[in-house]
């Protein structure tokens, strides 16, 4: 206690110090019972990270027993020269076969696309006040409430005022003040047009275009500032249908291999082929663009006056055509429509060129696109519903292309199917001109693998191939003009790794549970879990199962330390050695000899389950074997008339565990939850009565008992979480009888307390009357 403290004035005692005293005497079992909660907690803890250990044992040893770990498979692909190739990739499984074969991509799959056929949004005014001309982006002047402002061009300062002045004004100002340069309201494509949407630049020489003093944002708002410098441009004609020969397109002295197969190809699809093929050139110096009229457009990569296209030799399919083109001017034409819709407003005020209508009195609308419905509702934005189309089950992804100001609609899958398209209520397709627009359809993968068919040509609708060969997942990744090789080979290191991981991590885990059991004769250093006899005793049963040779096996690979997993020399004492000890070498060995050999004796199982005569249920037949139990014994399979069915499986010699309920039976179906691995089949009809299904196990590997018993010490109703309940619960019982003996010692100081004051105020008492006493006691002798 602080401070000054003045007890005891009558008496001279210090009760308090006495009640204190006394109170800590009384308090003797509360503190014991406190050093047996952090005790209790401790252990708690110990437990806890003992099963953080075992769960990562656990972890590693259910590694082990996938055939993807212990088989596992490495895929190289190269070019003829040996070099790495990207053109294909290559996931092998456990299951396919060591060796090689080649493989050559002819085209690969694409999506069905269909593009807005029009803008989908009002464009621009131009002879309206640009303030209210119908801008996407909003006019400004920086720091300023004001309406006019500043932009510059080629070092030339323009003022413009957006409430008094329009588009056309800013046309007419830039031709009268810029010199050299001429302003145009154009197309997309750059042809003028009053009634355009994009503002174009044209001088004969190079143009900047805006500036830090700049103070509003006239340029940015018409899509200038962005704006790339043009490139040589080259339109060619009409490519071809049909297969196309394999050839070569000479571009500015790069040569470019085309290939496009597929007989059924559109000129579409052949335009597609041939764009991917320039563009897969990293040397190439210019951008394809297929265009759905089956043409194919060249952008040099080079912009400016002065960028050239140089084509030297071109096939005719490819409706490319021999020559040279210039681009003559330096012109900048808007990045994005200066007007156009709103796709962020809610659609009412979106701007669209085709109004919504026809949706229901409350403003809801319906549309499907490949059988999916996607509602929506008059308040909401386009931005809104493309998210739901993207979000929904269509398989079609939606994007609003604000460059164009339209609406693209892309297949999720590859492959020439079309996409269905459904205006419900109202007129949302139609208004964002998908509904009757043209669709390129998607095409699908072209190639051939050696050793499939003799080499013929393969067709998938994805790029990524499977069934083709057992055990293989190809993934085309761009034409090949030769064919690659894929070479397939056992990963005996990545094998190794997973198994030098389970040792690494076994040694760790059993150090560290000796550390906690540990049990010191002296008594002055024994471990946290000491006590613990069941946990005492699991190193040894776990190095029970790793000693124990696998069973129903033959051959030359019998235990563990037949493929370089010990504890110790040959002539080790036993439980000398506790660490787990690996041979690498030994390993490597056994997986290149036979590694289906070291799969069966690490994780093989093989069993066969046998339903019995003379049961009175209504279980027919069965097939299968179980999954989730490795070892023999016995279901008793229960059902009843009302299609209920549930099982206990009973290991031979040992104790039938839970009642396990499947699905629903129904007469002459099937169930495969009751027993997984297995499938029963039912009588018609269904009876009351019980079946017996038998199970023998011919092979098991060393690790499938581990896995098991691992499994269940560290399942939520296992040793280590049990033990980790029972503490908690004993010092949540604990806490509840210190919370009660404080509160009876606080009674008591109290009582004391009342008691000493008691006693203070009966002697304070005494002394008065002494007092008065003596005083009258003198006053008579006087």
């Amino acid at each position: 206690m602080s401070g000054l403290q003045i007890d005891g004035l009558a008496s001279g005692l210090q009760t308090g110090a006495i009640i204190d005293r006394l109170i800590e005497l009384e308090r003797q079992p509360v503190v014991r019972l406190n050093v047996k909660a952090t005790v209790l907690d401790q252990k708690k803890k110990a437990y806890l990270e003992v099963q953080g250990k075992f769960n990562i044992l656990q972890a590693r040893v259910s590694d082990l027993l996938k055939a993807t770990t212990l088989n596992k498979k490495s895929a190289l692909v190269t070019k003829a020269d040996g070099t790495a190739s990207s053109a294909v990739t290559v996931q092998a499984g456990a299951e396919s076969a060591n060796g090689s074969f080649s493989v050559t991509v002819s085209q690969l799959a694409t999506a069905t696309r269909v593009t807005s056929a029009s803008t989908i949004g009002q464009g621009i005014s131009a002879a309206t006040v640009l303030q209210n001309a119908g801008l996407i982006v909003p006019l400004s002047v920086k720091n300023s409430t004001a309406t006019s402002g500043t932009f510059t061009i080629n070092g030339t300062s323009l003022t413009v005022d957006s409430a008094t002045e329009s588009l056309n004004d800013i046309v007419a100002k830039i031709n009268a003040q810029v010199a050299g340069v001429t302003a145009t309201i154009t197309n997309a494509d750059g042809t003028a047009n009053p009634a355009g949407n994009y503002l174009k630049l044209s001088s004969a020489s190079s143009m900047s275009v805006g500036s830090g003093a700049d103070t509003s944002n006239v340029l940015g708002a018409v899509n200038l500032l962005a704006a790339q410098p043009k490139g040589a441009t080259v339109t060619g004609g009409l490519v071809s249908t049909g297969a196309l020969a394999a050839s070569e397109i000479h571009l500015d002295g790069v040569i470019i291999a085309t290939r496009a197969t597929a007989a059924s190809n559109t000129a579409a699809q052949n335009a597609a082929s041939l764009a991917a093929d320039i563009n897969g050139s990293a040397s190439a110096t210019v951008v394809a663009t297929a265009n759905a009229n089956g043409t194919l457009t060249l952008v040099s990569k080079t912009r400016g006056a002065g960028s050239s296209i140089n084509i030297t030799q071109a096939a005719a399919a490819t409706g490319l055509s021999v020559g040279a083109t210039t681009q003559a001017t330096d012109e900048r034409i808007s990045s994005a429509g200066i007007g156009g819709a709103q796709v962020s407003a809610v659609l009412s005020g979106a701007r669209l060129a085709t109004a919504i209508s026809g949706l229901d009195v409350n403003g809801n609308g319906e549309f499907k696109l490949n059988g999916v419905s996607i509602t929506f509702n008059q308040n909401e934005s386009i931005n809104a519903i493309i998210t739901r189309i993207n979000a929904s089950g269509a398989g079609v992804l939606a994007v609003y292309d604000a460059t164009q100001d339209k609406l693209l609609l892309t297949s999720k899958s590859t492959g020439s199917t079309t996409i269905q398209q459904q205006d419900v209520t109202g007129n949302f397709l139609a208004a964002m001109g998908v509904l009757s627009a043209s669709q390129s359809l998607g095409q699908n993968a072209v190639f051939s693998v050696s050793t499939v068919n003799g080499g013929a040509s393969q067709s998938s609708s994805g790029n990524v191939v499977r069934g083709f060969i057992p055990g293989v997942e190809l993934t085309l990744n761009q034409v090949s003009s030769a064919p690659v090789t894929v070479s397939i080979a056992q990963d005996t290191a990545g094998t190794a790794q997973a198994v030098k991981d389970f040792v690494d991590v076994y040694n760790a885990t059993m150090a560290f549970l000796r550390q906690k059991v540990k049990v010191d004769a002296t008594g002055k250093d024994p471990g946290v879990l000491s006590a613990d006899s069941s946990l005492r005793t699991l190193e040894a049963s776990i190095r029970r199962y790793l000693v124990t040779p696998a069973t129903g096996l033959s051959g030359k690979y019998l235990s563990l330390s037949d493929v370089g997993l010990t504890f110790g020399a040959v002539g080790t004492a036993v439980g000398a050695a506790k660490d787990l000890v690996l041979d690498s070498s030994k390993l490597t060995t056994a997986l290149n000899e036979s590694p289906q050999e070291v799969q069966a004796l690490l994780a093989g199982f093989q069993s066969t389950a046998t339903l019995q005569g003379g049961g009175t249920g209504s279980v027919a037949s069965v097939t299968g074997a179980p999954s989730t139990h490795h070892q023999p014994g016995s279901y008793l399979v229960t059902t009843t008339t009302s299609g209920s069915i549930s099982a206990i499986f009973t290991p031979t010699g040992g104790v039938a565990g839970p009642e396990k309920f499947g699905g629903t039976l129904v007469a002459g179906g099937t169930d495969s939850a009751v027993i997984p691995g297995m499938v029963a089949t039912a009588t018609n009809p269904l009876t009351n009565g019980t079946n017996t299904i038998t199970v023998a196990v011919q092979q098991k590997g060393v690790l499938v008992d581990l896995g098991d018993f691992l499994k269940t010490t560290v399942a939520t109703d296992g040793l280590l979480s049990s033990r980790q309940d029972a503490a908690t619960k004993e010092i949540l019982g604990i806490n509840e009888s210190i919370r009660r003996a404080e509160s009876r010692l606080d009674q008591r100081r109290l009582r004391l307390e009342a008691q000493y004051a008691q006693l203070e105020s009966l002697i304070s008492q005494m002394n008065t009357q002494q007092q008065s006493l003596q005083s009258l006691l003198a006053q008579m002798a006087r």
